[in-house]
This record gives C-alpha cells, structure tokens and sequence, in this order.
C-alpha cells in the first residue's frame, strides 16, 4: 500500500499536517491534522509498505506495545482510506 502522490507532512510548531496536492488532491482537498505517531506513519507510506513492516516501524521508534502500534497502523490506514489518498 502507498499514499497517492502529491501528499506533503509538515510540522507547523507541536502539529503535523498533510496538505495534498496532485492526484491527492484531487480526491482530497484541506488538510488533515495529526500527531506525532500518525505522521510517522503517513511519511511511511509514501513509499510501497504493507502493515506489517508500519508495525515494525513502530515498534522499532517508540516503546509501544505491538497492540498499540497495530491500533495506530490501523486507524490511520483507515483513515487515508476514507480521505481517498490511498494509491
């Protein structure tokens, strides 16, 4: 899986932000705020990634137990799903 092209994570102060842009924007327009753990994950899957590995990713960064990680890897694949910035 792999964010459409065009989606650009910013950090404005404590925030984090996806703007998008391109075919991204086509589906989407606005922003979308997030924390810290979801711009990890979104700056994951501007590359080809599946689950796994994002939960491995995770884990790997933050002392997250891998329930919680699969809970946030979940949420936010979701999430870009409802948006429509999925490839």
């Amino acid at each position: 899986m792999k964010l459409k092209d065009g989606v650009i994570i910013s950090q404005v102060e404590n925030e984090y932000v996806a703007v998008f842009a391109g075919e991204a924007g086509k589906a989407c327009s606005g922003m979308m705020r997030m924390n810290k753990v979801s711009a990890f994950i979104m700056e994951r899957l501007q590359q080809e990634t599946d689950e796994a590995q994002l939960v491995a990713a995770l884990l790997e960064r933050y002392e997250v137990s891998e329930e919680d990680a699969r809970k946030s890897v979940l949420f936010v694949i979701d999430q870009v799903n409802k948006a429509g910035i999925m490839a």
